[in-house]
């Protein structure tokens, strides 16, 4: 089955096929017995719930598809799934503790598989970005990204300036997340790749709107819209909320509280805390620029009960540092 790949290079299109070929298979699998076809159809859905950002259903699933290479045997299609279902976990509502234990407990299943070691890694990184781990977060990504290049995951290790650029960011290096995400968006141009594309233009987007470079902003958000499927839900709220920083900038707020309400609205069916607490900080900004400091106030709010059972604490405290200014 070629439809991951389809994915990947021409998502409006292969988002759709996946699903519907995958959905008219599983009866057909049910009905011959096979297994591995079962968890390779569960996968697809897997795959397709995870572009939508509907981490719930991802993670159901992928734990059916598991179900079903287990029972077929097949340790590879198993590592491939729950690679899969850890990445859900990392970008899901899930708190970073929680991610912590639920990771370790795969990983002793399965000790000798590379590819499910590199992202038990990639998670890990992150967990201990958010709660302010840096330099463990550091080596634990430098670690993931060899082990991809050993592999020639060439796509995969591109796409780790996603979470290097993260972990830069959120401890304050903006110098270094800039380098990181050009570097992974300049690879995966080169490689063909929209999926990943279109998110890295839209953080770097978002990372130079904070610093005030507002047309190479503008530049990477129009880059993130036209990359980006429809459906990608990831994508196209962040490069709302990214743009909506520049017009706070420009002082056209009546387009940037029309473009956070978007990513909010795209946002409203998934399970992604960390870009729906963007948002609602976006929204904040707007408010705030408009001298309306109790809408900014009820905005913050709501972004921190994103971030707070995330356990990230980083963007929380942030967030509290917002909320402090306003009452003083």
């Amino acid at each position: 089955m070629q439809l991951s790949a389809l994915i990947l290079s021409e998502p409006d299109r292969g988002m759709g096929l996946a699903a519907e070929e995958a959905t008219a298979l599983i009866p057909l699998f049910e009905a011959a017995g096979d297994e591995l076809g079962l968890a390779r159809a569960w996968r697809t859905l897997s795959y397709t719930a995870w572009m939508h950002m509907d981490l719930a259903e991802h993670e159901r699933f992928a734990t059916e598809a598991i179900v079903h290479a287990r029972r077929a045997g097949d340790a590879r299609e198993e590592v491939d799934l729950l690679t899969n279902l850890i990445g859900g976990l990392v970008w899901g509502p899930t708190p970073t503790g929680e991610v912590l234990r639920r990771v370790e407990s795969i990983q002793r299943e399965h000790p000798q598989s590379r590819k499910l070691e590199s992202s038990a890694l990639r998670a890990r990184s992150q967990a201990h970005a958010l709660r302010g781990d840096f330099e463990d977060a550091r080596t634990l990504a430098r670690r993931s990204a060899t082990i991809l290049a050993d592999l020639g995951l060439t796509v995969n290790a591109a796409a780790m300036s996603m979470l290097t650029g993260r972990v830069e960011r959120l401890a304050g290096e903006d110098d270094v997340a800039e380098r990181e995400l050009r570097d992974g968006l300049d690879r995966l141009r080169a490689m063909g790749d929209r999926g990943f594309a279109s998110t890295i233009s839209a953080m770097l987007g978002s990372l130079l709107a904070d610093q005030g470079r507002d047309d190479e902003a503008e530049e990477l958000c129009r880059s993130s819209r036209e990359l980006a499927a429809s459906d990608d839900t990831d994508a196209q709220s962040m490069w709302r909320t990214a743009m909506a920083s520049v017009l706070v900038h420009r002082g056209e707020l009546d387009r940037a509280e029309r473009l956070v309400r978007e990513a909010l609205a795209i946002l409203a069916t998934t399970a992604l805390p960390l870009n729906r607490g963007e948002a609602w900080s976006s929204l904040a900004s707007v408010y705030q620029a408009r001298g309306d400091f109790t809408g900014a106030r009820d905005a913050l709010e709501n972004a921190l009960a994103c971030y707070e059972p995330k356990e990230d604490f980083i963007d929380a405290a942030r967030i509290r540092e917002r909320l402090a200014g306003l009452a003083g």
